[in-house]
């Protein structure tokens, strides 16, 4: 006693199959985007509750204040590293003064003039300067002469150094330096 004959079993399945198959490409044509949609909205929505509140924190007085503190420390932070234009001559003779306080023997520097003021990508209002310098010195001499120069305000860097001993007296070596140092540009 058979209870479902093959043709209506197979008529169950290709029904069955057939709204399987109708309510995927309904969810995948109509339910999905509209998801993304909601998404995309609720990220918008974020973004823009965010920006009121940036803009409703600036406009008191308190959050002026500290924004202004902030900026002041920031330009302070940046004299630390940037030496402007008419100091920037002067920094030769600094470097000189560190030397004569180590007591260097042969010290002498020259502003590399070709590239006084090189271009920095991505930058168009500080420029890098560049000073050579040529000294004798032992080497805990020239440790400190590194470490003063690292330390000084505005930064001079050690762009690139050479240093061999002399041939005479193997304390003494023969160093040459070239520095870098940020500059403003008007």
């Amino acid at each position: 006693m058979q209870f479902f004959s093959k043709k209506f079993v197979l008529t169950v399945v290709v029904v069955w199959g057939a709204t399987f198959f109708l309510l995927l490409l309904g969810y995948m044509v109509f339910i999905r985007p509209q998801g993304l949609v909601v998404k995309n909205i609720e990220n918008q929505i974020g973004n823009k509750t965010e920006e009121y509140r940036i803009a409703k924190d600036c406009s008191r007085e308190q959050t002026k204040a500290r924004m202004k503190d902030k900026l002041q420390a920031a330009q302070d932070r940046l004299e630390e590293f940037v030496v402007d234009t008419e100091r920037a001559a002067g920094l030769t003779f600094d470097i000189s003064q560190i030397a004569d306080r180590l007591k260097v023997d042969g010290f002498n520097s020259k502003r590399l003039a070709a590239e006084s003021y090189m271009e920095i990508d991505g930058c168009s209002e500080i420029g890098k300067g560049r000073i050579e310098v040529a000294f004798l010195a032992d080497f805990p001499q020239f440790a400190k002469f590194v470490n003063m120069l690292e330390r000084s305000i505005p930064v001079i860097f050690v762009d690139e150094f050479y240093i061999s001993p002399k041939k005479r007296d193997r304390k003494v070596h023969d160093v040459r330096m070239t520095l870098a140092y940020f500059v403003r540009k008007k």
